[in-house]
């Protein structure tokens, strides 16, 4: 476990409440995965704090540090909603607040000409353990419910968490020199309906209350 690594040192900070990060020992690489997620209730204002602020004082920390390398988690979300095959040199489309400040990160990081930085644009994440789009349709289909949304033409691409982790782990041994831009993602989409049948076969679920919703 991490935890009890002997170099593992814990440091507790909000980085919406300060203006330096109190970290004191030689940092040879940034990996930065804070900031609010998608699907919060807050405000613009709040995903700006979290998601923009923060990523710019780490910005200036790393820089100050002389970091070897800036490795940032973004999210597909800045693409927006568009058809066909998205790559890494796609519109930016992104409208949501939440894609709104993992865009202006972006920009800040891109703008940035002193150290090497790789943003992985990331699908939607799932896992035993996390508060993922997947976990939250087992938790409703375990109580017998499915939201029903108006469009069932939905298809979203994920990532299984440890393909993720190996993704960061590879890049964290690599060596750069600018700006790296990578789309994590599994390239088959999943039919919201598809998804719905695997998830009751899977629990065998039964009969399921469906309900109505607008937009999801």
């Amino acid at each position: 476990e991490i935890l009890k690594h002997k170099n593992f040192h814990f440091v507790q900070c909000d980085f919406t409440r300060v203006s330096k990060i109190p970290i004191i020992e030689k940092i040879d690489i940034v990996l930065h995965l804070g900031g609010s997620v998608a699907g919060k209730n807050i405000s613009k204002e709040e995903y700006r704090k979290s998601n923009i602020l923060s990523t710019k004082l780490l910005l200036e920390f790393a820089i100050q540090n002389r970091v070897k390398k800036f490795l940032f988690a973004s999210s597909v979300s800045v693409y927006g909603k568009q058809k066909g095959k998205i790559t890494e040199k796609s519109d930016i489309l992104g409208t949501s607040d939440y894609a709104i400040s993992k865009i202006s990160a972006e920009d800040i990081l891109m703008n940035n000409r002193k150290i090497p930085i790789t943003i992985f644009r990331i699908a939607s994440v799932y896992g035993k353990q996390n508060r993922s789009f997947i976990n939250k349709l087992i938790n409703l289909t375990r109580k017998k419910i499915i939201p029903l949304p108006k469009s069932n033409a939905i298809e979203k691409n994920f990532i299984f968490i440890d393909d993720l982790i190996e993704f960061f782990l590879r890049e964290l041994k690599k060596s750069r020199k600018s700006v790296e831009i990578f789309n994590i993602a599994n390239s088959e989409k999943v039919n919201y309906n598809k998804l719905i049948e695997i998830i009751s076969n899977k629990l065998s679920a039964g009969f399921l209350m469906k309900i109505p919703i607008g937009k999801f």
